[in-house]
């Protein structure tokens, strides 16, 4: 017996269209009304800072780049890939078999999501000080 559990990708794209993006593995599947509830608790629908809710962010990948963060490119959003499309489109590809990589529900996620003011200044402040070596980085 599998236990399908629910793939999500983060994706970080700054102002010059350059994108990073990460996978993450929720336990349990996405139902219509989990994935309008997410939906509605994102940033136009589909933008949010996962940091705040424990998860890395993508735009870490890009510390190894000179200049980074770019004040005139870089933000702190990332953008949840599958809140572009509609559940019918998107069900039941964002199904899997794999293991759970968060250590938390669908359900957990959306609860979390739904109970967070998205802080994208807070985030790009944090990314410069990771840049800059004057803090550790954290999920």
């Amino acid at each position: 017996m599998t236990t399908e559990n629910t793939a999500l990708t983060i994706q970080y794209r700054d102002g010059a269209n350059y994108k990073t993006r990460s996978t993450i593995v929720l336990e349990g599947r996405l139902t219509p009304d989990l994935f309008q509830r997410l939906k509605a608790s994102l940033d136009e629908g589909e933008y949010f800072v996962p940091q705040q809710i424990g998860l890395k962010n993508p735009a870490l990948n890009f510390l190894e780049h000179d200049g980074f963060p770019n004040a005139d490119l870089d933000h702190g959003w990332c953008e949840l890939e599958e809140a572009e499309s509609d559940f019918s489109d998107l069900y039941p590809s964002c199904l899997t078999d794999s293991p759970a990589t968060s250590g938390i529900t669908v359900e957990a996620f959306v609860k979390a999501c739904e109970s967070t003011s998205w802080d994208p200044d807070a985030e790009l402040k944090r990314l410069a000080e990771i840049a800059a070596g004057a803090c550790v980085e954290s999920a």
